[in-house]
């Protein structure tokens, strides 16, 4: 397999995790702030999860 073509898929794998990313995270926004989307019913039952699942989790 030649360099251009390890570039290639290396470039497709970086925009398709890109996309993929960005869907996720237009999901969590718009479920969390406008409850909608296909993560609304679980952020309506513990609404707190949106921000627990960006931040560390502090140990008491």
């Amino acid at each position: 397999m030649s360099n251009a073509t390890r570039a290639l898929i290396l470039r497709a794998n970086a925009i398709f995790l890109l996309f993929a990313s960005s869907v996720a995270f237009l999901a969590d926004i718009a479920g969390s702030f406008f409850a909608a989307g296909p993560v609304a019913a679980l952020f309506s039952q513990t609404p707190y999860l949106a921000i627990g699942s960006a931040e560390k989790r502090e140990r008491d």
